[in-house]
């Protein structure tokens, strides 16, 4: 009884939840889930890619205990770190305010700059428990749904039709099963080069290539204007 319970209300999960507003828009005009309902109890814990997961991936009530058991722990060590850090981030979020190129603002950037790669660290270690619940065909399908969907991010500022869709989705989907299983981080890196390329050449119209070109451009100018402590980081292939 408990285990259908748990697959139930995980299963009652609306589709989807992007990390941002602007996501969302840019995630809809893509063809991509847009909401996800929160759940009562210990399965409150269900919510954003997890519970895409339960949806996208028909997980069993197995797999969902075990979820939710892991993200118990990762509650546990994010209120932890939290707890330990949030009052120097306060300050830190302060700190950078000060003159651009000020000794006290590099400094607070990059102190604060570390402690977050450090959350991100402690998050990615839980992200990768629950990734281990599923089998290999599971992990190939979030593989591919998670590639396509961090391609359409990268064009939120246009739509597509449902044959761009369809061909953008194609694209990651030959993709993903490439990366799936590879580790070495250069071969990674090519294949996801390549697949920005395929999009920008086969789903863009001239139009929207152009507008990329442009938007390109601007980005680049607005930096150098602002002097090098507004440089755009290099930009994470994976993202």
């Amino acid at each position: 009884m408990r285990n259908s319970l748990l697959l139930g209300c995980a299963c009652v999960l609306a589709v989807g939840q992007f990390s941002a507003a602007a996501d969302t828009t840019g995630a809809m005009a893509a063809g991509l889930p847009a909401a996800t309902t929160q759940i009562s109890s210990s399965r409150d814990l269900i919510r954003g890619d997890f519970a895409l997961m339960v949806q996208q991936l028909q997980l069993d009530p197995n797999q969902v205990e075990r979820m939710i058991e892991i993200l118990k722990a990762r509650k546990i060590a994010l209120d932890a770190w939290e707890q330990a850090h949030i009052k120097r981030l306060s300050e830190l979020g302060r700190l950078k305010l000060e003159p651009a190129g000020s000794d006290e603002a590099m400094q607070a950037r990059a102190e604060r700059k570390e402690l977050q790669a450090d959350r991100k660290k402690l998050l990615a270690g839980y992200h990768g428990q629950v990734l281990s619940i599923l089998n290999d065909g599971q992990l190939l399908k979030w593989e591919q749904f998670d590639r396509y969907r961090k391609v359409a991010r990268k064009f939120t500022w246009t739509d597509f039709d449902s044959k761009a869709r369809d061909k953008m989705r194609a694209l990651c989907d030959a993709a993903a099963k490439q990366l799936h299983g590879l580790a070495d981080p250069d071969a990674r890196d090519q294949i996801i080069d390549q697949l920005q390329q395929d999009v920008e050449n086969q789903v863009l119209s001239d139009g929207q290539r152009h507008e990329l070109q442009e938007r390109r451009a601007r980005k680049l100018k607005a930096a150098a204007q602002q002097g090098p402590a507004s440089q755009p980081a290099a930009e994470n292939p994976d993202e």
